[in-house]
């Protein structure tokens, strides 16, 4: 004997023929969502789309910085280096905490600026930087670009290197590292 979809708690045939009339889930997701029904359900308080959220972002780094006081001498020592503002600064503190108790060889490595040599045999080829943290790497390049720019000892390195042949892109990875 056959029973009702509603006694096996299943979905009755309307109710069923009103969902197969919905638009499919590809083209709800290209449907931008109104103010009214968009909602932040993210723990994270930088996230969002409320017009306090940049004040937000600033206070809550600022508040997870303070509370540490080695991560605030380590703040106030990397904002010395041309091209790493606060920012910068907080970004290496809360995303490397292995900075200052392993070598810069080692810090270069673990961001993926250190170059990686793809030989097997005989056969040589090209080192290239890879792997590591994308977010650190981000910031040191961010700082790298601004210290080329702004500051002579940097921006003589970079252009030494311009002068070898290097690409731009390498070169500012060499001053990254």
């Amino acid at each position: 004997m056959l029973l009702p979809a509603q006694a096996l708690g299943g979905v009755p045939r309307q109710a069923q023929r009103a969902s197969n009339r919905q638009p499919p889930l590809r083209q709800q997701a290209r449907q931008e969502p109104t103010p009214d029904t968009h909602t932040n359900h993210s723990p994270n308080p930088c996230t969002g789309n409320t017009p306090e959220t940049p004040g937000r972002c600033k206070h809550w780094a600022r508040f997870a910085i303070q509370l540490y006081p080695i991560r605030r001498n380590q703040t106030a020592l990397l904002q010395t280096a041309i091209g790493v503002g606060r920012v910068v600064a907080y970004g290496l503190v809360a995303e490397l905490p292995e900075l200052g108790q392993v070598s810069h060889r080692a810090i270069a490595a673990l961001v993926g600026l250190a170059p990686v040599r793809c030989e097997s045999g005989d056969w040589v080829g090209r080192a290239r930087v890879r792997g590591g943290r994308p977010r650190v790497r981000r910031l040191l390049y961010q700082a790298a670009v601004v210290a080329s720019t702004h500051d002579g000892r940097w921006r003589a390195v970079y252009a030494e290197l311009l002068g070898r042949g290097k690409v731009k892109k390498v070169a500012f990875c060499a001053v990254a590292r």
